[in-house]
């Protein structure tokens, strides 16, 4: 049963980006993760956060085959097998989060904190390891919502410690049922669908704004790394910028 709750979870964590954008359900998906694994032995926290990891990027990467085969030339059963390592090594920095963490039901505020810093160094982790993998992160769940206002100051690391932390206060609230947890819920979750099905949106002047030409000439890589290709690659961006409307910025 456990198995079943992880998956919906992770269904739903997958759903808060795009192309979905039910920004919302990366809450409750935090919510059944902590009520599968508060209270359990060592041994199964691990077991269980690491399936919780794993079967988000089942779900959310499972493009990266497709990937492979259309611009990596891969066969499909090397595609298959690329594919799976590389989604059981982004898996495993979430492991930190079982080994460092506590019971939500049973210590205070300042243990939540904890574990939200702790979901922070496992995304970190995963972004900078073995190159980074900056996919699927929480804090990378939230644009055009109130977060909004945090990411240019500091960043999608803080919005996750944001969610992590809020999760974990609606966790609480639902199983201790104290003023202190059930108040902070209800004003988060007020706040957050205030600005969430009310976008927070800023006009422009027109005298600010510049016009501008974007050009991809959608290059496979086989003719990328080809120097007898190097002449025709340039030749397509000649074209395009002989042919294109005059603007204030071009970007090749």
């Amino acid at each position: 049963m456990k198995i079943f709750y992880l998956l919906f979870a992770a269904s739903l964590y997958v759903l808060s980006y795009s192309p979905f954008d039910f920004k919302l359900l990366i809450f409750p998906s935090l919510v059944i993760f902590f009520i599968v694994i508060d209270n359990l032995q060592l041994k199964d926290k691990i077991k269980y956060t690491f399936l919780y990891a794993l079967l988000i990027h089942i779900l959310g990467v499972s493009w990266l085959s497709k990937s492979l085969i259309t611009y990596g030339l891969m066969g499909l059963s090397a595609s298959i097998l690329v594919t799976t390592l590389f989604i059981l090594v982004v898996s495993i920095p979430y492991v930190i989060i079982a080994l460092f963490h506590k019971s939500i039901h049973r210590n205070n505020f300042y243990n939540i904190n904890i574990i939200a810093f702790i979901f922070l160094a496992a995304e970190y982790i995963k972004s900078t390891a073995f190159g980074g993998f900056p996919w699927l992160l929480i804090g990378n769940s939230q644009n055009e919502t109130i977060f909004n206002f945090i990411y240019p100051i500091f960043g999608s690391y803080i919005v996750t410690y944001i969610v992590v932390l809020s999760a974990a206060i609606f966790y609480k609230a639902c199983n201790i049922k104290r003023w202190q947890y059930i108040a902070p819920s209800f004003l988060l979750v007020s706040v957050y669908l205030l600005t969430l099905f009310s976008p927070i949106k800023k006009d422009y002047p027109h005298q600010d704004t510049i016009s501008f030409s974007l050009y991809q000439p959608n290059i496979y890589p086989n003719q990328t790394y080809d120097p007898n290709e190097y002449k025709n690659i340039i030749k397509k961006y000649i074209n395009f910028l002989d042919k294109k409307d005059s603007t204030d910025l071009t970007i090749l």
